[in-house]
């Protein structure tokens, strides 16, 4: 039944129909009736004529490759590249932004993890983040303070 209804279809169509089933173009080669393609049907020739074999009797010589590499490279250049939008993003020290936790920093760091705690925004926190030498220290603190997991995930990705 469905391959009654394909064979009823139009040939061209708008838009692209299901899987397997190319649409037609209105002017493609193939439709071409010339008499080499009505007494041989039509064929494609590949560009080179041994495609798994030698190339060494075929007409591509270093000058056509090197243009073919250098119009690749142009394009992944293009394609590559940026726009520039006018304004440097502002270089950040890490060093400015981390601080390590010691006993004597002990106050600083309840603080800090009060403000995480709470409703601070995170922009402002990222400015001066303690910094653990233990991963346990970090999931203590954050249990001691009850730090939802959302700020949680945050703290221990940034």
């Amino acid at each position: 039944m469905l391959s009654m209804l394909q064979e009823k279809r139009p040939l061209k169509r708008t838009r692209l129909g299901p899987p397997d089933i190319y649409p037609q173009d209105a002017k493609q080669r193939e439709d071409e009736l010339t008499p080499t393609n009505v007494k041989h049907g039509f064929t494609t020739t590949p560009p080179l004529s041994d495609e798994f074999g030698t190339a060494h009797n075929s007409n591509v010589n270093a000058s056509k490759v090197s243009a073919f590499f250098s119009g690749v490279l142009a394009k992944k250049e293009e394609l590559m590249t940026l726009p520039d939008t006018g304004r440097k993003k502002q270089q950040i020290n890490c060093k400015d932004n981390f601080w390590p936790v010691s006993p004597r920093r002990k106050c600083t760091v309840d603080a800090w993890f009060k403000d995480l705690a709470g409703n601070k925004p995170l922009l402002s926190l990222a400015k001066r983040a303690p910094s653990f030498n233990k991963k346990e220290e970090i999931f203590i603190t954050l249990c001691e303070n009850q730090v939802n997991m959302q700020r949680a995930t945050w703290f221990i990705k940034h």
